[in-house]
């Protein structure tokens, strides 16, 4: 008998030959090179996962953050039309008093007219 076809006493008292036991570790290996191959892939995708998920996650912030700063800049806008409508309303104000002083004024000196109208009136009576 050959060396490989001789009987091989493996656990258990069984007897295999060299060959069948040589047999099975070559399958036993390949074997555990595929489960090693199906671990890799399955880390792989687990890591192609939590990429995905990461990046919908930074996608999602950005859209976040994106709409955060439109609803800042429609504030500041809608602050700043506010300001302009109170800086409109407080030239009217301005203008309105401007014309009541006018209008004070033309009258005072329309009083002040009819009084120096009365004196000389007087005056042109008394002579």
């Amino acid at each position: 008998m050959s060396s490989e076809t001789r009987p091989w006493y493996g656990s258990g008292g069984q007897v295999r030959t060299r060959e069948l036991e040589m047999n099975r570790r070559a399958e036993d290996l390949s074997l555990g090179e595929s489960i090693l191959k199906f671990r890799r892939a399955g880390l792989r995708f687990e890591q192609y996962c939590r990429e995905s998920i990461l990046k919908r996650l930074q996608e999602a912030l950005q859209q976040r953050e994106t709409a955060l700063i439109r609803r800042e800049e429609a504030a500041k806008r809608r602050e700043l039309a506010l300001q302009h409508k109170e800086d409109a309303v407080k030239r009217r104000e301005e203008a309105v008093q401007r014309r009541e002083e006018t209008l004070q004024s033309r009258e005072g000196i329309s009083k002040h007219r009819e009084e120096e109208e009365a004196k000389y009136q007087e005056e042109l009576q008394h002579q």
